[in-house]
C-alpha cells in the first residue's frame, strides 16, 4: 500500500503544480489538466515499465518520482505560457456560492438514492461488467504476472490495452481491486467537467452565477439518461476512459479554434488526448481523422496565412500525428510483429453483422429503446443547425461549428462500430443500439440543445428588453476577484486523498464472483460454489478454466495463473490436451457454457480418467479437475 501511495501522492503533487501555473484562476480547467496529467504520467510510467518487461512496484516507484520530478521541473523553469485570461469577469462571492450551492442540492434531490449507491459500489466495488471479468482485468493480471505488455496470450489480449494500463497502477503494487470504484468515479467526474468546459467555451458568460445554472442544466440532463447513470457503475470498461479523452481533445481543440495565444501547446495536447484514446479503443481512430479534416476548415486559424494549408499540414503531423502514434501505436505494432497484423480481425468479424450501417434498413433498430431514442436527438441538433447555417453562416462561432463537427462524426464513427446495434448472447444476436459506443457525443449533444436555449434567450431579452432587468440582481452575488486555484484545487485533492485512503484501510476482497456465481447468463436461483471453493482452496497454481469468467479464479492477491477459453459447449478433448501439454495446468475448470447451458460432450474423456484427472469440486452447474498429469 506505502509503494501505491508514495507514487499516486507524488504524480498527483506534480500535476497540481503544472496545473496551478497554467491555470492560476481558472480552477475547473485547472482541475481538468491535473486529472489529464496525472492519467498521462500513469499511463507514461506503465507502457515504459511494459514495454521493456520491467512491471514491478519498485521500478513504478521509481519512475513514480523521476517523471513528476521532470513535470516540476517543465512548470517552474522551462513553461513560459502567458496565463490565459478568464472568459468571466464577475466571480460569485460568498452570497452566490451559497445560491449555486443551494440549487445544486436541491436539482440533485432526484438523484441522492443514486449517490447513495454509487457511494455503496464504490466502497465495494463489486459485481463488475461481463466484459471486465471476461477480458479486460484478465488481460490486467496476465500484464502483471508476466510483467510485460508483450504478453498475448488471453483470446482478448491483441485488443489495445490502453485501458488496462490505469488498472495495472493500482492492482501492482495493491494485489487487490479496491481502488476501481474510486478510479471510475474520478473518470465520471473529469469527463463531466471536461463537458462543463466545453459548455463554458460555447456559452461564454460575464456571470458566473450564470454560467452555474447551464453547468447545473447539463448535469441534471445527462444524469437523466438511465445508460448516463450505469457508467457511474461500470468499474474497469474502456468506452467511459476513451471518452472522457475525446472529450478532452475536443476541449483543447476548441481552444486552439478561439484563442490564438499558445495554439502550438494545445495541439500537442490534443495530439496526445487523441494518442492515449486511439491506444484504448480502436473506433477512436474515426474520431481522431475526423478532427484531422475538422482542423483544415476555414473556422480554425493558420500558423502562417502566408500558407494556410501547408502550415496546418506541418502542425498536424508534427504536433498532433506523432504524438498520436507514440502514445496510441504500441498496441498495434505488438501485434504485427507478434501476429503479423495491425489487429486481429476475428475479435471484431461477429460484431460485424451488428453495425447500425449494415442493419439500416432493418426495422429492428427503430423500434422504441433508449439507444435508438438517443440516435434521433443527436441527429436533431445537426438537422436544426445545417437548416440554418446555409441561411446565416456567420452567427454561429467557431466552437459551435466544431461541437457540431464532432457529433456528426461521432454518429458516423457509432454507424461504422462493431456491435454498435447490439451484442452476442451466444449464438444469437440480439438487436439493442448500444450507447456504450457514442458516449461521448451524450454530453456534447445536450450542449447544443442548451446552446440553442442560450439563443432564444438572447433574441427573447433582444425583443423584450424588460426581462434583462435580473441582470442588477444577479450582480449583486458577484465581485471582480478571481477565484484561487491553488486553495480550491488544494482541497480537492486533499478531499480525494482522504476519500482514497479511507477506501485501502476499509476495502474487504469479495468472496466468489459477485454478480457471477450462478453461471449462466439468465441468471440462476442455486448459484455455484466454484469462485468461492478456487478462492479457498487453491492457491500459486496454473487453472485451465473452459465456460467460467477467468477474473474470480485469480484469488486474492492474484496468486493463481489463467488460461481460459469463454465458452463451453464446442470445447474439444483434442484442443483441450493441447492446451495442457503446452501450458501444464494444475487444475481445470468446467462449467456449463452461460449462453446455451450446455457443455461438450467431450468432458467425458476427462470423467473417464479419473486418476488423470480426478475430481476435486463438483456442482450442478460446475466441476474442477486436478491434473495429475500432462503426458
Amino acid at each position: 500500500m506505502a509503494i501505491y501511495l508514495i507514487s499516486s501522492i507524488a504524480i498527483t503533487i506534480s500535476a497540481y503544480i503544472f496545473a496551478c501555473k497554467i491555470f492560476p484562476s481558472q480552477p475547473l480547467a485547472a482541475a481538468l489538466l491535473q486529472l489529464c496529467l496525472v492519467l498521462l504520467q500513469i499511463t507514461g510510467i506503465i507502457l515504459i515499465l511494459g514495454i521493456f518487461k520491467a512491471l514491478n512496484s519498485w521500478a513504478l516507484l521509481l519512475l513514480a518520482l523521476v517523471l513528476p520530478g521532470l513535470l516540476i521541473w517543465l512548470a517552474v523553469k522551462k513553461i513560459h505560457l502567458s496565463k490565459p485570461e478568464p472568459n468571466q469577469q464577475y466571480y460569485l462571492n460568498s452570497s452566490g456560492l451559497m445560491l449555486i450551492s443551494l440549487m445544486i442540492v436541491v436539482s440533485l434531490i432526484p438523484f441522492y438514492s443514486l449517490m447513495g449507491e454509487l457511494l455503496l459500489q464504490i466502497h465495494v466495488v463489486h459485481p463488475l461488467s461481463w466484459d471486465v471479468v471476461s477480458y479486460h482485468l484478465p488481460n490486467v493480471l496476465d500484464y502483471i504476472q508476466t510483467h510485460s505488455l508483450w504478453t498475448v496470450q488471453g483470446i482478448f489480449s491483441p485488443y489495445p490495452g490502453g485501458n488496462e494500463l490505469f488498472q495495472i497502477w493500482s492492482f501492482l503494487p495493491l494485489k487487490l481491486d479496491s481502488v476501481l470504484g474510486f478510479t471510475t468515479l474520478c473518470l465520471c467526474m473529469g469527463f463531466m467537467l471536461a463537458a462543463t468546459l466545453i459548455l463554458t467555451e460555447l456559452i461564454p458568460t460575464k456571470y458566473s452565477l450564470v454560467s452555474g445554472l447551464w453547468t447545473v442544466a447539463l448535469w441534471v440532463a445527462c444524469l437523466s439518461i438511465p445508460y448516463f447513470q450505469n457508467i457511474w457503475f461500470d468499474f474497469g470498461r474502456n468506452d467511459l476512459v476513451v471518452s472522457f479523452w475525446l472529450l478532452v481533445a475536443l476541449w483543447t481543440l476548441m481552444r486552439v479554434a478561439v484563442h490564438n495565444n499558445h495554439a502550438s501547446w494545445w495541439m500537442l495536447w490534443c495530439g496526445i488526448c487523441s494518442g492515449i484514446a486511439i491506444g484504448i479503443k480502436p473506433n477512436a481512430a474515426y474520431y481522431v481523422l475526423g478532427l484531422f479534416l475538422l482542423y483544415f476548415c476555414k473556422f480554425f486559424p493558420s500558423p502562417d496565412p502566408n500558407h494556410p494549408f501547408r502550415s496546418k499540414l506541418i502542425s498536424v503531423f508534427s504536433l498532433w500525428a506523432l504524438p498520436a502514434t507514440v502514445l496510441g501505436g504500441f498496441w498495434y505494432l505488438r501485434n504485427l510483429l507478434i501476429n503479423g497484423t495491425l489487429f486481429d480481425r476475428g475479435l471484431v468479424e461477429p460484431g460485424a453483422k451488428l453495425t447500425i450501417l449494415r442493419l439500416l434498413f432493418d426495422p429492428r433498430i427503430y423500434q422504441p429503446s433508449e439507444g435508438s431514442i438517443f440516435l434521433l436527438m443527436a441527429l436533431l441538433p445537426i438537422l436544426i443547425a445545417v437548416f440554418f447555417w446555409f441561411r446565416k453562416p456567420e452567427l454561429y462561432p467557431p466552437q459551435f461549428k466544431l461541437l457540431i463537427g464532432f457529433n456528426s462524426i461521432g454518429i458516423f464513427a457509432w454507424m461504422l462500430t462493431p456491435f454498435g446495434a447490439g451484442y452476442l448472447a451466444g449464438d444469437s444476436f440480439i438487436v439493442n443500439l448500444q450507447i456504450r459506443f457514442a458516449l461521448a457525443i451524450v454530453p456534447t449533444t445536450i450542449i447544443l440543445f442548451l446552446y440553442f436555449a442560450h439563443q432564444l434567450i438572447i433574441r427573447l431579452i433582444l425583443k423584450f428588453p424588460r426581462l434583462n432587468s435580473g441582470s442588477a440582481w444577479i450582480a449583486k452575488f458577484h465581485h471582480h476577484r478571481p477565484p484561487r486555484t491553488a486553495v480550491l484545487l488544494g482541497t480537492f485533492n486533499l478531499i480525494g486523498l482522504l476519500l482514497l485512503s479511507l477506501q485501502l484501510i476499509t476495502y474487504q476482497p469479495p468472496i466468489g464472483l459477485p454478480g457471477f456465481d450462478s453461471i449462466l447468463f439468465s441468471g440462476n436461483q442455486n448459484p455455484s460454489q466454484i469462485y468461492r471453493w478456487v478462492q479457498q482452496n487453491v492457491r500459486d497454481a496454473k487453472i485451465y478454466s473452459i465456460g467460467l469468467r477467468p477474473y474470480g479464479l485469480y484469488g486474492f492477491p492474484f496468486s493463481n495463473q489463467v488460461i481460459y477459453e469463454l465458452g463451453s459447449s464446442s470445447w474439444s478433448y483434442t484442443s483441450g490436451l493441447e492446451v495442457i501439454q503446452k501450458f501444464k495446468p494444475q487444475f481445470i475448470a468446467i462449467s456449463l457454457d452461460p449462453f446455451t447451458g450446455q457443455v461438450s460432450q467431450d468432458i467425458s474423456y476427462l470423467l473417464n480418467q479419473p486418476q488423470a484427472y480426478p475430481v476435486v469440486y463438483q456442482d450442478r452447474l460446475a466441476l474442477v479437475f486436478k491434473v495429475q498429469s500432462t503426458n
